[in-house]
């Protein structure tokens, strides 16, 4: 043992402890004292409870187990009835465990009960001192704080603003519970996948931007730690136990810092987005009504430390109630099959098989049914948080002083068969018929309280029943599920983390219930495919020939097939393609459709070709970027294409290897470097000066003074690019005749059914000799001015300019072209060919550009002015035209044209790339030879990717949310693709359709036409995708003066 320290005392106070009538006389003060309090403070008439030690009250009785408060308070409960008191440490609190005391105290006596206790160290560090909605002491701020939440954000028309944030989270839970069981042989963790689901939509709602997933698995795992660190420790009941605790605060307040670190950037993010966006900005995320919100006693706007408390509890608050509950309801479906196909029938009764959306829910009585039967029989938590009392208040007869804390025991009211017949079993039919009209929110009687009841009940009550509603009947529409094969059956024990889950997480099978998918006309490989063969006639045909190869192949291979990314099941030999047929619809739809059902990555086999379709920026990333050489091929050409491109002798064309290289480094180098773009300046600003002409002239010929955008946008680029390849100045005819039969080439090479069904060929021979004549017309009509060029290049015609025979048209640069693995130079076939690529590569995809730039101007005349105002301020006012170097100054006008190639890519498919060696992607084998198609509006509208992608907003592009069109970094938009086979002429595409927005602002104020009250966004396909609708505006000059009835006159006075 150690040795005892010397006590030292100040002189003298030895004989004042020693004195005779010391104790005495502090023995009769102290019972004199006890006494007069008892008299004067009689002890309340508390409800009886068990009996405590000092200091600790009853803490040291409740046992450490999962579910520790919960068995005690049933153990209490069972000895003292239904209404008792325990002391825990320094707080007295009544436990309430019958519905007709919680209706008591929460409903006829809110006011007096609807406060909450001190908050522990660690909670009070987290809530900002008690300023949140479900922490706020009752009065001002709780009211300006619950105000706020629930006509800001759950108000049911705040609610339907998010539609569409639940119907993308919906399909992504469905991918990845996909990819998930494609892993494990059909298994998958509910719990994890339905919280993350939840959690994606509460982080949209509350900061209005959708984030990356690995960036969502850390902050949601950062506020789990939250969670925990929260959770009540012995030292907040005993203050004198503080010192034991210092490491666990110490470790709360690390927890706290990395909060603070992880949200406040988000916070500030959207702060700047919102200054910039100005008002307006919709849907309003959260933390929008934060910024301003004033709370009376707390003067100023929100600190930096109450916005990240008050966004936490946002998306704590909804998170783990939501998900716990959807992992019961999948065990209690297991469980019983018969519930599972009804709910999953009702479903599809209600949907008729498309997803499960907002406006289903009302009607779908089961899935409601059981929800409810769910909230009953596993609420989210045990008790609800936990209430104070503001003013003295009886409840039962018994007296409750203010600062009493109360418990309302939740489960014991679920389970009260005085309430409930049969509480023990799961009967979802109980809340069918007369029992629908059970009132969650308890104000007429209570019988179940999972969100509370009373003043303090949860907020989101109805939201929390629409998410738990929606994702569970998706889930059913979209899979079977069953018990992993092997296991005893569903245990449906508890435990307690921070809502009640199940003690062990639940691992379930899943098979997909929706395997069909409906199709119509589609386009294929990024060209619009309208298939007009009537299949009926061979159907027949198709179907025996198919069931006899099959049978062949079954006896005759025996080799081990690749794991192909999942897709839709097809028929022998014709694989998807009658499926996709047969439909009567773009293949886009189709593809929307199965990226839905299959995820990121999936296989379709149209007859011969089989087709891996990637729809997620990662995996294109992966294939054109990391494994670029494997994906940089193009697959085999059909017929047709072949004798238009000289059997891959192009540059979109080409295999990956020499030719391929040898082509673009001479397009590259010699037409597209920076050098060789500007040698063109005085062919484009003379054709941007006819485009202004010819609109004006168009204007002042009708009496609305309507234009169209895309003809006179498509013939000034066809101009510019016909000079750039042939160095000629030709007639208005015979550039008309050129765009004609270079029309007709694009339409001749269109995919048929025959190009992925060889045997059907003798059905498309009329089609080909079709293509064959249009060759031919096209050699006549391009063939001359190849040879009038030739001459002039071997001779340097002294009858040019000097401007001019400084200037190398494309065609110059192929006359001696080196062809590495060729002897001779490019053919006169060849040379065709090479040029029309060139002429025809730029100019649908610039004009159908330039049109969609203009119908977003029309649409927004606000937008046009500030584009007008870019282009005037680059201009000196307007008092010169636009210039080719006053492009890189007009910040505005760039990022306008940069919204319109994301909002509306040239094309929805990339050129098919063409797998050159065996290859993985996303987990998969993609063989050698394979086709891979990429769907860019999946990256360009990805929510994850963009905020709000649905909407066009330039100013995006502004800020911190750019994206380097290259995707070397991450793809983010790719209008021109993207790795080895990207566009080479991106730069001068772009450089294009700056030029012509900025001119045609500049010349004219674009308008609806008369009577047009919304201009329409509607599309098409059309080698590129064009508006359905070509549009036609009214134009009103800025500068020049003269009006378009001048113009009409003077033309006919020449």
């Amino acid at each position: 043992m150690g040795t005892l320290l010397p006590l030292h005392l100040p002189a003298g106070t030895t004989n004042v402890l020693l004195h005779p009538y010391l104790l005495p006389t502090a023995a009769v003060l102290l019972a004199t004292l006890f006494l007069l309090r008892r008299f004067l403070f009689p002890r309340p008439n508390l409800p009886p409870g068990p009996p405590g030690v000092p200091i600790f009250g009853n803490l040291l009785q409740i046992r450490p187990t999962d579910n520790a408060y919960k068995d005690f308070i049933r153990r209490v409960r069972a000895e003292y009835g239904p209404i008792f008191t325990i002391r825990l440490g320094n707080r007295t609190t009544v436990v309430v465990s019958s519905a007709e005391l919680a209706h008591e105290a929460l409903i006829q006596k809110g006011p007096s009960c609807s406060s909450r206790p001190r908050d522990g160290l660690a909670k009070k560090l987290f809530s900002c001192n008690k300023f949140t909605v479900n922490s706020a002491t009752y009065g001002p701020i709780w009211r300006a704080l619950r105000r706020n939440m629930v006509s800001e954000m759950l108000a049911p028309s705040r609610t339907r603003e998010f539609k569409s944030t639940r119907m993308r989270a919906m399909d992504r839970l469905v991918a990845r519970l996909r990819s998930e069981a494609d892993q494990n042989d059909g298994a998958v963790l509910v719990l994890k996948n339905a919280r993350f689901a939840v959690f994606s939509v509460l982080l949209y709602m509350c900061f209005g931007v959708e984030m990356e997933e690995e960036e969502v698995f850390r902050v949601e795992e950062l506020l789990k730690r939250v969670i925990f660190v929260t959770e009540p420790r012995p030292d907040d009941f005993v203050p004198l136990l503080r010192p034991l605790f210092r490491k666990q605060q110490r470790e709360a307040e690390s927890v706290r810092r990395a909060q603070l670190e992880m949200l406040l950037p988000i916070i500030n993010k959207r702060q700047e987005f919102l200054k910039k966006a100005g008002k307006g900005v919709s849907p309003t995320a959260y933390v929008d009504t934060l910024f301003d919100l004033t709370v009376e006693g707390r003067p100023g706007s929100r600190t930096d430390d109450e916005l990240v408390t008050l966004c936490a509890e946002f998306l704590n608050g909804g998170t783990d109630t939501t998900a716990c509950g959807l992992e019961w309801a999948i065990a209690r479906l297991i469980m019983d099959p018969a519930a599972q196909d009804r709910l999953a029938a009702e479903v599809q009764s209600v949907t008729g098989g498309r997803p499960v959306e907002d406006a289903d829910v009302e009607r779908l009585e089961y899935v409601n049914a059981f929800v409810k039967e769910l909230l009953r029989r596993h609420p989210p938590v045990h008790f609800t948080v936990t209430h104070m009392v503001s003013e003295p208040m009886k409840l039962a007869g018994y007296d409750i002083p203010v600062g009493t804390a109360i418990d309302f025991y939740t489960a014991a009211i679920a389970e009260d068969p005085v309430v409930w017949d049969s509480p023990e079993k799961f009967m979802p039919e109980r809340f069918m018929g007369g029992g629908k009209d059970v009132d969650m929110t308890g104000v007429k009687n209570i019988k179940m309280m999972p969100f509370g009841v009373g003043r303090r009940i949860c907020p989101g009550l109805a939201m929390g029943t629409l998410h738990m509603n929606l994702l569970l009947a998706r889930m059913v529409q979209e899979f079977e599920w069953a018990q992993c094969p092997g296991s005893e059956k569903v245990d449906l024990g508890e435990k307690y983390a921070f809502t009640v889950i199940m003690k062990e997480p639940l691992k379930a099978v899943i098979r997909p219930r929706m395997a069909s998918v409906n199709g119509e006309k589609f386009s294929c490989s990024g060209m619009a495919v309208m298939v007009d063969l009537s299949l009926t006639t061979l159907a027949s045909f198709l179907l025996l020939l198919s069931t006899t190869v099959f049978m062949v192949l079954q006896r005759l291979s025996h080799r081990r097939q690749p794991r192909h990314p999942p897709g839709p099941a097809g028929w022998p030999v014709v694989g998807n393609l009658l499926q996709i047929a047969r439909a009567g619809r773009p293949f886009m739809d189709t593809v929307k459709e199965l990226h839905r059902l299959y995820g990121p990555i999936f296989t379709l086999r149209m007859g011969s070709r089989t087709l891996v379709v990637v729809c997620s920026a990662r995996l294109a990333h992966e294939a054109l970027i990391q494994k670029g050489q494997s994906f940089a091929s193009r697959p085999r050409e059909y017929p047709t294409k072949s004798v238009f491109s000289c059997n891959k002798f192009t540059v979109n064309s080409a295999l990956y290897g020499p030719v391929w290289r040898s082509l673009r480094r001479n397009l590259v180098s010699e037409m597209l470097s920076p050098s060789r773009v500007k040698e063109f300046r005085p062919v484009r600003n003379r054709s941007l000066d006819q485009l202004v002409d010819r609109l004006r002239r168009e204007a002042a010929g009708n009496p609305d003074s309507l234009v169209s955008v895309l003809a006179n946008a498509r013939f000034t680029v066809f101009c510019i690019l016909l000079s750039m390849c042939f160095g000629l100045d030709l007639p208005g005819s015979d550039i008309v005749r050129v765009d004609d039969v270079l029309k007709r080439v694009l339409f001749a090479i269109e995919p048929r059914l025959d190009d992925f069904m060889p045997l059907l060929r003798p059905f498309f021979a009329a089609r080909r000799r079709e293509a064959m004549k249009v060759r031919r017309e096209q050699l006549a009509v391009i063939l001359p001015m190849v040879q009038k060029r030739r001459q002039i290049h071997a001779e340097k015609s002294s009858f040019l300019s000097p401007e001019k025979r400084n200037v190398v048209a494309y065609v110059d640069t192929l006359f001696e072209l080196q062809v590495e693995g060729r002897k001779e130079a490019p053919n006169d076939e060849q040379l065709v060919t090479l040029c029309s690529e060139f002429v025809n590569g730029g100019t649908d995809t610039t004009a159908a550009a330039v049109e969609w730039a203009v119908i977003h101007l029309v649409a927004d005349q606000k937008l046009q002015e500030k584009v007008a105002e870019d282009v005037f301020k680059a201009t000196d006012g307007g008092k010169r035209a636009v210039v080719e170097e006053d492009v890189e100054k007009m910040d505005y006008l760039n990022a306008f044209v940069k919204e319109v190639l994301r909002k509306h890519p040239p094309t929805y498919f990339l050129l098919t790339h063409a797998v050159t060696e065996a290859a993985t992607l996303g987990g998969y084998d993609i063989p050698a030879d394979v086709s891979v198609e990429f769907y860019s509006p999946a990256v360009s509208e990805d929510p994850k990717l963009w905020r709000s992608p649905e909407k066009f907003m330039p100013e995006r592009f502004l800020g911190e949310e750019g994206a380097d069109m290259t995707g070397v970094k991450e793809l983010k938009m790719m209008p021109f693709g993207a790795g080895r086979r990207i566009c080479p002429g991106l730069s001068l595409g772009t450089l294009h359709i700056s030029l012509l927005v900025a001119r045609m602002v500049q010349e004219f104020q674009w308008m609806p036409p008369p009577g047009c009250n919304e201009v329409d966004m509607a599309e098409k396909y059309a080698f590129t995708v064009v508006a359905k609708n070509p549009l036609r505006a009214v134009i009103k000059p800025r500068r020049g003066g003269a009006d378009f009835g001048l113009v009409m006159a003077r033309e006919s006075m020449g």
